[in-house]
């Protein structure tokens, strides 16, 4: 990727319809852009003071990307690093709480990369999106290193993913109260290994366990477990039902409904770790929070929904404290484009460029583009 990079408050990226306009925007962003660096990890340059201001005067602090650009993790581990001083001491990631606990955990052993990647090793690369990209998982962590003994560090506000019944399958069936319980799980685990295997080989998302498993085996397998409100086996159950509830909707042609569920569901997730850091003494949670930029959006975004990026500047001002957002665009580049479905191998080394991202159309980024260097971070 090119090391072409731009960074835009939200409140600058209006659009501009008409050629005299672009010019006053042109003229009004370049009066307010700064340049800065990234070395050994840290920010550098007159850039890298402005958003330590920034970190110093927010509490929360978002992240708009598109996935599979190594400079972006490397850009949010150089911020962590200006912000941290200032009290932020959490990340708000795309992945299901469930698995950003089982992330951190690994992230503090002294081989995280090593335990990455045996856990990948037994289970599908898209178990752990999008850590199973190592740029992803050396940024996460040096987060959590920073913050030795601090607990959810990661805050995985999103749904669990569509593979990762695998693994919490499996651990359902360690910690099953019966034998009943136990077969149960390991028949569902061993359905849904299948289920990864098709969709990794042949992208058939129909196989896959968050799909095909029906109401009657949710039912089942909560029945048979029974678990106590608020245990482990509750909690696993539970994501797996909400988690798949999200991705039926969405094959089911349901998308719009899908995407609202899966919004209000990371809305409910920031506010549990939110409200967990204050009942453990932080007077003051702060929070990074680094998604795909879809879902930074303030107001609706492109598939017409209200996202958490609109609900956590409402929130913040409802705490009488403030939030920024920051749409962080590359120039043009190659990207990891791959994804286990409708994917060939050449995606992994597809052309980007920001200008022909859907996520971007609604932005004047050729005004944006004008103001900047072939090289620099603005």
């Amino acid at each position: 990727m090119s090391r072409r990079f731009v960074l835009a408050a939200s409140v600058l990226l209006a659009a501009a319809p008409s050629q005299a306009q672009d010019t006053a925007f042109v003229r009004a962003l370049r009066s307010h852009s700064t340049v800065f660096e990234i070395v050994d990890g840290r920010l550098r340059g007159a850039g890298a003071d402005a958003l330590s201001k920034v970190a110093g005067e927010n509490d929360f602090i978002m992240i708009g990307e598109d996935h599979g650009i190594r400079e972006i993790p490397q850009f949010t581990a150089a911020l962590w690093e200006t912000a941290r001083p200032h009290g932020y001491a959490h990340l708000g990631v795309e992945i299901g709480p469930i698995t950003g606990r089982r992330l951190e955990s690994m992230m503090r052993s002294p081989n995280a990369m090593q335990a990455v990647e045996q856990f990948l090793t037994r289970y599908t690369a898209f178990t752990l999106p999008f850590f199973f990209w190592r740029e992803e998982s050396e940024m996460l962590a040096s987060i959590v290193r920073s913050l030795p003994g601090k607990r959810d560090v990661v805050w995985g506000i999103d749904q669990e993913f569509m593979v990762a019944p695998t693994y919490l399958l499996e651990r359902l069936a360690e910690i099953a109260p019966n034998r009943p319980a136990r077969e149960l799980a390991r028949a569902f685990a061993e359905a849904s290994a299948k289920g990864d295997s098709g969709l990794i080989g042949q992208g058939n998302i129909g196989g896959v366990w968050m799909v095909a498993v029906t109401d009657a085996d949710l039912a089942r397998l909560r029945s048979t477990f029974s678990p106590a409100s608020g245990s482990e086996a509750d909690e696993i159950i539970t994501e797996l039902t909400v988690s798949r509830d999200i991705y039926r909707k969405q094959a089911s042609g349901a998308g719009y409904e899908a995407n609202q569920q899966r919004d209000d569901l990371m809305k409910l997730n920031f506010l549990k770790f939110y409200r967990a850091a204050k009942a453990r003494g932080e007077a003051r949670p702060k929070a990074l929070i680094k998604l795909g930029a879809n879902h930074v959006f303030r107001g609706p975004s492109i598939t017409s929904t209200y996202e958490i990026g609109s609900f956590v500047p409402e929130f913040a001002v409802m705490n009488g404290v403030q939030s920024f957002g920051i749409l962080l665009i590359a120039g043009k580049g190659t990207w990891n484009a791959y994804r286990p479905f409708g994917s060939t191998e050449a995606d992994k080394t597809q052309a980007y460029d920001a200008l022909t991202t859907p996520e971007y159309s609604v932005f004047d980024l050729k005004s944006v583009f004008e103001v900047t260097g072939s090289q620099n971070w603005t």
